[in-house]
């Protein structure tokens, strides 16, 4: 039984019926580029789900181990898929892998890109909305003592209060 080939093999097939001969050098040079540079990007995920059914962390570490191998690099998982995953589950409203990608990838939350009021309070507003109070009370103090007179202030105190008292 032959196996049937997809766009992902080195010697597929396809028809291209809206391009013309002239334009087929440059079809042919874009999808080999991508083709050998497949992994070279960061890999966006859609959806938690995609992640979970990817292989999780151990998708991820291979896939940045094997494009350290093709391309160089040290082989670590980067900030930009870190952010996106720590973006992807505060905007799906997953708070279980917004804590673990938190605690995953802790150093990135240092980096210039979380560097002010603006994510401290966000951050802050999603842990106090899902009942961390610990958490809601770290992002929001760090928020008010770094970045005092912001326009987040306001919200941040009162997000600070409210952790608080239910804390207590």
């Amino acid at each position: 039984m032959k196996k049937q080939l997809t766009v992902t093999d080195p010697w597929y097939r396809g028809l291209f019926n809206e391009e013309v001969h002239q334009s087929l050098p440059h079809l042919a040079m874009y999808k080999g580029i991508k083709y050998y540079y497949h992994n070279y990007d960061s890999p966006i995920f859609e959806n938690i789900q995609q992640y979970i059914d990817l292989g999780g962390l151990d998708y991820l570490n291979s896939y940045f181990e094997e494009r350290s191998q093709r391309f160089g690099g040290d082989g670590s998982i980067d900030d930009k898929t870190k952010n996106g995953l720590i973006w992807l589950a505060w905007n799906r409203n997953n708070f279980e892998y917004f804590s673990f990608f938190m605690t995953e990838f802790e150093d990135v939350l240092s980096t210039k890109r979380y560097d002010s009021a603006y994510w401290q309070n966000r951050f802050g507003q999603f842990y106090l909305a899902h009942k961390d109070y610990n958490n809601a009370i770290k992002h929001f103090n760090t928020g008010l003592s770094k970045y005092p007179n912001s326009s987040f202030e306001g919200e941040m105190k009162q997000g600070l209060s409210k952790a608080k008292s239910m804390a207590n």
